[in-house]
């Protein structure tokens, strides 16, 4: 069944009605602006929020999920959902480095390195495996790892099950170890064909752009990657930077 509810009577009606499986928020994108308007900033500039569905997810602890739509064909349109937060209840919190000497199961992850080790291994990427004028990787081997390796050149949105990830879905391959951008309109990002890279649980990430001959290493401690989506906006920044060539 589904309900339509207004907004000044969703709280009352989520608290008297327990069979309640999933809540759609549909608004404006231009709320009404006054003295409790919430503005955050979008691709570099100030806009004006709803912060309802924020406020009812913390009070229910809801998980909350982006719904994207896309436009097949006339009558046609493709719905995936991604996960922004599971446990809204818990407030972002900083990543806790455990002592070398620790042991746990970490099947992901778990290698401790430098800011500058981790340049270094961007640059032999972006040199085509190549560092100090030593072959690390074979150039081949590399072009191989940096090549769509889904099925019939599929996208993450055709692939993978909907959850929040380091990056965009739509328009994004996977490779090798990395996430390959194949088409930035589809992905509604700023970058190139062939660019490269991944993000880690912290909200970290790194990206190779081969054609702008350049990588960017992004490191934080903010737990979970959901709690603020900046990787667009630093790829959104960073690319508006680039001068003409």
């Amino acid at each position: 069944d589904i309900d339509a509810v207004e907004m000044n009577d969703l709280i009352k009606y989520l608290f008297n009605n327990d069979k309640c499986k999933m809540i759609a928020l549909i608004s404006d994108q231009n709320p009404v602006i006054d003295e409790n308007t919430k503005w955050l900033s979008f691709f570099s500039h100030s806009v004006p929020v709803i912060d309802g569905p924020e406020k009812i997810a913390k009070k229910f602890n809801y998980p909350v999920l982006y719904c994207d739509i896309q436009k097949e064909s006339n009558g046609y349109y493709n719905i995936s959902f991604e996960t922004l937060e599971h446990n809204p209840k818990d407030s972002p919190r900083l990543l806790e480095i455990p002592f070398l000497n620790s042991k746990m199961q970490s099947g992901g992850g778990g290698l401790y390195s430098t800011m500058s080790d981790y340049h270094n291994f961007c640059s032999m990427l972006l040199h085509q495996g190549q560092f100090n004028g030593k072959r690390i990787i074979g150039r081949k081997t590399l072009e191989l790892m940096t090549t769509n390796h889904l099925p019939n050149n599929q996208d993450l949105t055709e692939m993978s099950e909907s959850a929040f990830s380091e990056t965009p879905y739509a328009g994004v391959g996977f490779g090798l170890g990395f996430s390959v951008m194949l088409d930035p309109a589809k992905s509604q990002t700023t970058s190139d064909i062939g660019e490269f890279g991944w993000g880690g649980a912290a909200s970290t990430v790194f990206m190779i752009n081969p054609k702008e001959d350049m990588f960017i290493i992004f490191l934080t401690q903010l737990l979970p990657s959901s709690t603020y989506q900046v990787r667009r906006e630093l790829r959104s920044i960073i690319y508006s930077a680039l001068l003409p060539v």
